[in-house]
Formats: C-alpha cells, sequence, structure tokens
C-alpha cells in the first residue's frame, strides 16, 4: 500500500527536473537553472544553489543520493554515483566525483574536504 503526503517544495518555473528522479524530500529548495538528472533522491530541507548539475550524465541505474540538510552552492556539479552525508555542505563551483561525509565541508574541482560543521 502507498501512502502518500503532501510535501513543501520550492523551485524556480526554469529548474528541469528528469522525471526519472526518485524523490525530493519536503521543505527541499531547488534554485533558478538547476538540473537534476535520473536516479537523484534528495532528502528533506536541502538547498540547491542556482545552475548545479546533478548527475546529468547519468543513466537510470546510476544513483545520487543527496542526505537531509545539505547545501549545495552555485555552479556546482556532481556526478554519478556518490552520497552527500547529511548536513554536507558542497561549495560554489565544486566537481564532487565521490561521496561526502556528514557535516563535511567540501571545494575544488575535484572536490576535496575542507572542514567539518
Amino acid at each position: 500500500m502507498c501512502t502518500c503526503r503532501r510535501v513543501l517544495l520550492e523551485m524556480r518555473p526554469d529548474s528541469p527536473i528528469n522525471l526519472a528522479c526518485r524523490a525530493i524530500g519536503s521543505r527541499t529548495r531547488v534554485d533558478s537553472s538547476a538540473k537534476l538528472g535520473p536516479g537523484v533522491v534528495l532528502g528533506a530541507d536541502c538547498s540547491i544553489g542556482p545552475n548545479v548539475e546533478i548527475a546529468e550524465d547519468a543513466i537510470v541505474h546510476d544513483r545520487v543520493v543527496i542526505d537531509s540538510g545539505v547545501r549545495i552552492g552555485a555552479r556546482a556539479i556532481l556526478q554519478s554515483d556518490v552520497t552527500l552525508g547529511q548536513g554536507a555542505l558542497i561549495e560554489a563551483d565544486a566537481l564532487v566525483t565521490r561521496s561526502v561525509q556528514p557535516h563535511a565541508i567540501a571545494s575544488g574541482s575535484p572536490a576535496r574536504v575542507s572542514g567539518f560543521q
């Protein structure tokens, strides 16, 4: 049996979301021109900045998991098969090629953990 509930999702009209995107949590904000590819799972209370690309080149079997409370800065790119732990912060222009631990701050290209919050 499937139960449905209402969620608050704030999304700009020009934010393309691939129909194969698996889930978007409540109170998650997707800013302008953000692109979510197939297999993306977004937790609750996330903030996705403008021009962010998440697994745009992924195929449906690939998966990107973004736990709750994650913030992703403008123009960041997340490749396929990564997980961002709860409360992680991805700084602007970062290229995320591997998973990031909970509460970590990641920046650079490729992204490296520079600290914890």
